[in-house]
């Protein structure tokens, strides 16, 4: 399945870089402070449930798009 047009496809790559070193930049520091603030345990239980949450969202989104593409066929 073709997403980006012919001459765009490197504008996904750089959105996905992008995406990743802000996770890079950002997410050490505030995964120390959730610790600090919460503890440990507390954190990883938040990580876990944001993380399920997240399972489920891209679950929808997937059931979604294949009731896309077998409209459009």
């Amino acid at each position: 399945m073709e997403w980006a047009k012919k001459g765009n496809q490197g504008e996904y790559m750089a959105f996905y870089s992008i995406a990743f070193s802000m996770a890079h930049i950002f997410g050490h520091k505030a995964s120390m402070q959730m610790v600090n603030d919460w503890g440990f345990d507390n954190t990883w239980y938040m990580v876990t449930t944001i993380g399920a949450f997240c399972v489920i969202l891209l679950l929808i989104l997937k059931s979604h798009l294949n009731l896309k593409v077998k409209l459009l066929k």
